[in-house]
């Protein structure tokens, strides 16, 4: 449960952002860190159960008919990515309030901030192949608003990355489909825990469409070409979405999914 509880949570912070802005201005970034703090904090309660090779889970039925639920589960590399995300995001949280100006847009930034933060928490806790593709969206999207707020010429390159980060989205959903047909699930403990299950035509198909979607995140080649334009975006967004989170996203997939594609030559 105390999954579900740190997602609330986040979405709790987003929702106070407003209020915290209106009585803080820019300073809101400081109860805003610490949030991401005590998020972290909650999350390392389940600690002694991850070093004890144990997972926190929990879910609830989504579509029943698809056999889909909204599941959550942390092992020993989600918590470090989760505490990654929120860790670099407090710092980021803590720096926005000496970097943004009295006149910027404040409740817009540490809004659209909190949201990311959200999303690759959802992302790397995910333990349902549809849960994760939802969340790995929500981060493209949130991307482009934060890369193309504030300037006029930061809109083409926010446009070229959602175009090619969303491209490398439509490959994961096409690996989700595989995936889902040729093992009859979308639960992923079930999936990565049984590799040898999988077709070995599917297992390349998915593996290969996994890697395409890694690549266009965290910009490699032969799609490294967003990234530089992108770097438009102040300073706290570059360093967060390019630097810490969203890139490292890619890095999270190839690693989870590397079941999939590990035992394979090519």
């Amino acid at each position: 449960m105390i999954l579900a509880v740190v997602l609330v949570w986040q979405v709790a912070l987003a929702a106070c952002v407003p209020l915290l802005t209106r009585r803080l201005g820019r300073d809101a970034g400081y109860p805003l860190a610490a949030g991401f703090l005590l998020t972290a904090a909650l999350l390392l309660l389940r600690l002694p159960v991850i070093l004890a090779d144990g997972t926190a889970a929990v879910g609830w039925r989504w579509l029943p008919s698809l056999d889909v639920s909204v599941a959550l589960r942390m092992d020993a590399l989600a918590l470090v990515f989760a505490l990654l995300v929120l860790g670099v995001g407090a710092l980021i949280m803590a720096y926005c309030p000496r970097y943004l100006g009295h006149d910027q847009a404040h409740t817009r930034t540490y809004l659209l901030l909190t949201l990311f933060a959200t999303a690759m928490l959802g992302l790397v806790l995910a333990n349902d192949l549809l849960v994760l593709f939802v969340f790995w969206e929500l981060t493209s999207v949130l991307s482009f608003v934060l890369i193309g707020q504030g300037r006029p010429a930061a809109g083409p390159p926010a446009v070229r990355a959602l175009l090619v980060t969303s491209g490398g989205g439509l490959a994961l959903l096409a690996a989700v489909v595989v995936l889902t047909l040729d093992l009859g699930t979308s639960d992923v403990g079930r999936i990565l825990a049984e590799p040898e299950r999988l077709d070995s035509g599917a297992a390349w198909a998915a593996g290969a469409l996994v890697l395409v979607a890694a690549f266009t995140k965290s910009a490699q080649l032969p799609f490294h070409f967003w990234l530089p334009g992108a770097m438009v975006a102040i300073t706290p967004v570059s360093a967060y979405l390019h630097a810490a989170t969203m890139v490292k996203a890619g890095i999270y997939l190839l690693m989870r999914f590397s079941a999939l594609f590990g035992g394979h030559p090519g």
